[in-house]
């Protein structure tokens, strides 16, 4: 509740950027989960500059349009959210995001960024595996790899069939 006054209270001053320096450290993994998308909902419905400080990397891949990674205050790496899970330019910033980097990136990437049309080999009725287009990427894939599946279905929220999922559509990513 602290941290839900603390951020209201911020905002009523209407800033041009608003400073969260770790809002979140001392929230339960729960709460905290449900704090993320508020700040999430709050930036697309205000469209103002939050600079959000944590030490947490999933928390920057799950909030962060544009990344900075530091070390004792000097800037190590800076880049979009990809840029930095695949493309990291310092040995620092690769240890520092890690393995747990990559999966957070594979839990928050939705499946609509990556979405394919059926191939040749496939029509859209022999599907018998679908996903919708808001699920993260890790949901397709274990979907593909358990299944032993190249191809899923598509379909938006109201059920259309928007296009396929297979693990070469991760290349459509810009990594």
């Amino acid at each position: 509740q602290k941290q839900r006054v603390g951020i209201a209270r911020a905002l009523a001053a209407d800033p041009e950027i608003i400073l969260m320096d770790e809002p979140l450290g001392a929230v339960d993994q729960i709460n905290r989960g449900v704090l993320q998308d508020e700040i999430i909902r709050i930036y697309q419905t205000l469209n103002k500059t939050i600079v959000f400080v944590t030490h947490d990397i999933e928390e920057a891949i799950k909030l962060g349009t544009k990344i900075v990674v530091m070390n004792q205050g000097e800037i190590m790496e800076m880049g979009s959210r990809d840029a930095i899970v695949f493309h990291s330019k310092s040995h620092f910033a690769d240890d520092f995001i890690g393995n747990k980097g990559f999966l957070s990136y594979l839990n928050i990437v939705k499946i609509e960024q990556v979405v394919c049309p059926f191939n040749g080999n496939v029509s859209e009725k022999e599907i018998t595996l679908w996903v919708s287009a808001d699920d993260p990427l890790i949901v397709g894939i274990r979907i593909c790899l358990e299944n032993g599946v190249n191809q899923i279905g598509v379909r938006d929220g109201a059920g259309q069939v928007v296009g396929a999922f297979d693990l070469g559509c991760l290349l459509r990513l810009k990594f």
